[in-house]
């Protein structure tokens, strides 16, 4: 009987351990990454010990990770991601994309800018190889998560969406509205971005950006119409305001009021010093 008691006491605590749900953490701790071999890109045997710059990262991410760095779980979602811990294609971490998807919607969920923009890009575009489908609303939703904490790229995917009208699912999601493209093209070219880095970080969002809003004001989508400022903004966006593909604005202006024109394109060329 005795005998009995202690077999059904080891069976349940052998049964407690097997079914003991394990943090994510806890399961990447858990992860022996350590002390094994794998072809590095010049086709040589390398040794994944504790020295290997690849471990030192890892550790270090994991460690961020710990004190709530949402950046770092981005990090951690890209590894399940690849299955690669190195810059090499080693297959040396346990690819699983249910894991990546958790650990990068974790990123943005805890406020990581940079994840919630690229969470809004995989379910803008849903590519083949892509996480996630296309799912309109909730790219719309991680955009406007990363505009609130002052993403440039997000405020440039709204302001595009909403500008461009579609031939596709999209359009039953989010009808053409210059209005909404107007606000959100302003706010990106007037980021901070723009003023602290200019072209070399944001060229080609400032070219696309510029353009669109001389259209706009060429127009009158979403904004009253005004020569001046469509002139303003064909040239902030590299193209002669004159000879403009679809709206081109030679004879329709006053001598004057181009001179106007060129003088607020020079005033926010000084404002932007960095910039165009």
């Amino acid at each position: 009987m005795a005998v009995t008691i202690i077999v059904v006491i080891i069976v349940l605590i052998v049964l407690s351990k097997k079914n003991k749900v394990i943090s994510p953490i806890d399961e990447i701790k858990n992860l022996k990454l350590t002390n094994r071999r794998y072809k590095n890109a010049a086709g040589q045997i390398s040794i994944l010990d504790d020295s290997h710059p690849a471990i030192i990262m890892f550790k270090e991410i994991l460690t961020k990770v710990e004190n709530g760095d949402p950046n770092a779980a981005w990090a951690i979602g890209g590894f399940y991601e690849s299955g690669n811990i190195t810059l090499d294609r080693d297959n040396l971490f346990p690819k699983n994309r249910e894991k990546a998807l958790w650990w990068k919607i974790k990123a943005a969920e805890e406020g990581s800018s940079h994840a919630q923009f690229q969470l809004g890009q995989m379910y803008h575009f849903g590519l083949e190889d892509s996480l996630v489908k296309t799912n309109i609303k909730e790219a719309i939703k991680w955009y406007s998560r990363a505009v609130e904490n002052g993403d440039f790229y997000a405020l440039l995917a709204l302001g595009e969406l909403y500008f461009y009208k579609y031939d596709n699912e999209i359009e039953i999601e989010i009808p053409q509205d210059y209005k909404k493209a107007f606000e959100y093209l302003s706010r990106a070219i007037e980021h901070k971005s723009t003023k602290q880095f200019g072209i070399s970080v944001t060229q080609y969002g400032l070219y696309n950006a510029a353009l669109k809003l001389g259209e706009m004001y060429a127009s009158g989508s979403g904004v009253k119409q005004d020569l001046i400022l469509a002139y303003k903004w064909f040239k902030i966006g590299g193209f002669d305001p004159d000879t403009h593909h679809k709206y081109p604005l030679k004879g329709k202006l006053s001598e004057s009021d181009t001179k106007k024109a060129n003088e607020l394109v020079e005033e926010w060329r000084k404002q932007h010093s960095n910039a165009l």
